[in-house]
């Protein structure tokens, strides 16, 4: 056969700088979204999965999902050496919210792989809005009575 012409041999070079930069967006979006998460208090996917969703609707819901159990890892690490330095901790309740935590956890991950990925982005939207009203009714009447 003939020598390939000069396009195909660019593409590969094409297909390795937008992997390069969507890995630098991705780096960039970890990074905002875990300095604000440590900044709130919150949550990392709390942070993470609207960014995310925002810079990529299409992406799919188990994707960010397996992106942010890492994070959430780190987030919750840290946190844990933070309050065993600095803090105090109760223990007992503390093994109760791992238990619970673990079997809904795994209930959550059933429910996932039985529901399609449109109904995922509609149940985390749903939550997210739910949350973000009650942030806002409670710091709107945590600054009425203040």
């Amino acid at each position: 056969g003939g020598a390939a012409p000069p396009s195909a041999a660019r593409e590969p070079l094409v297909d390795q700088a937008r992997h390069r930069k969507e890995v630098v967006v991705k780096v960039v979006i970890g990074f905002v979204a875990a300095t604000i998460a440590s900044i709130s208090g919150t949550g990392g996917p709390l942070i993470l999965f609207p960014i995310f969703l925002f810079w990529d609707p299409e992406i799919s819901m188990k994707t960010l999902v397996g992106l942010s159990s890492p994070f959430s890892l780190v987030t919750i690490s840290f946190g844990a050496i933070g309050a065993l330095s600095f803090g105090s901790v109760d223990f007992g309740m503390a093994a109760i919210q791992c238990f619970v935590s673990l079997v809904f956890f795994l209930a959550g991950g059933i429910m996932m792989e039985r529901m399609g990925d449109s109904a995922l982005k509609l149940s985390v939207g749903i939550v997210l809005i739910m949350v973000g009203f009650s942030v806002a009714i409670r710091t709107t009447i945590g600054l009425v009575l203040a």
